[in-house]
């Protein structure tokens, strides 16, 4: 008797779990370069795709990288693979959404004579 009331429950949760990654955002490969929004003091990086929108980064929590070290690419044309979250509201989110950034590439670096006549 107790087999046949565990199972609409496990039907239920199976359901559940098949549903919720059906909502979940696909990988995303977006090329474009790293940017700094905002006004000083209160800067953060984001990123504009070749398309013209921009995303607000965020790294995975365990990540071999940070947002720092993407941020140190700031202006070079990188190709970063993640998953978009939904639009959040405030001072830095920006108008495509935030992004989790689950690796990057750099496509074209910077050329020396440009960073040191800089």
């Amino acid at each position: 008797m107790k087999k046949n009331s565990l199972f609409p429950l496990f039907a239920a949760l199976l359901s559940l779990s098949a549903l919720s990654l059906s909502f979940s955002s696909p990988v995303q490969n977006l090329r474009g370069t790293v940017r700094f929004f905002g006004s000083s003091p209160f800067t953060f990086p984001g990123f504009e795709a070749e398309d013209g929108s921009q995303y607000t980064l965020e790294a995975l929590s365990g990540s071999e990288f940070t947002i720092d070290d993407i941020s140190s690419h700031a202006g070079e044309l990188i190709e970063i693979s993640g998953k978009k979250k939904k639009k959040k509201v405030g001072p830095s989110s920006l108008p495509g959404g935030h992004i989790i950034v689950e690796s990057y590439e750099i496509v074209s670096p910077l050329e020396e004579d440009t960073v040191n006549n800089n």
